[in-house]
């Protein structure tokens, strides 16, 4: 709209600043959608480590199955629900489940009783 008011006044050089405009902050905003674009693929299918028929192997999380040994390393996200089988100094970040501030430490060990609420097993 304000191109077609500049040509109409004559102020072609406004009129085409305006458009170059235009053009230049569109290219922005298609770069920036493209790379939010590719970060949520990236958080749409994580991935894991499992050990399977005794190779270690990186699969899709969503591929997971009963049985599966995960392997989870400094900075890794749980992909599932599973039994410690061995730890050293394992700490979990429970704040998106439990609202907790502080890691909560896990270990290898005897599972609680399943009246146990969720945010009090440490096992």
């Amino acid at each position: 709209m304000a191109t077609v008011i500049s040509v109409l006044l004559g102020e072609f050089i406004d009129a085409l600043t305006i458009i170059i405009i235009v053009i230049i902050m569109g290219f922005i905003q298609v770069f920036k959608a493209e790379k939010a674009m590719e970060a949520l693929k990236k958080l749409a299918s994580p991935k894991c480590t499992v050990i399977r028929d005794g190779d270690e192997i990186s699969i899709p999380a969503y591929e997971l199955v009963p049985g599966d040994a995960v392997v989870v390393r400094e900075g890794d996200k749980v992909p599932a629900d599973a039994r410690i089988v061995e730890a050293v100094d394992l700490e979990v970040d429970e704040s998106p489940l439990t609202g907790e501030s502080t890691p909560v430490e896990k270990e290898a060990g005897v599972l609680l009783p399943l009246e146990t609420p969720v945010n009090d097993r440490r096992t």
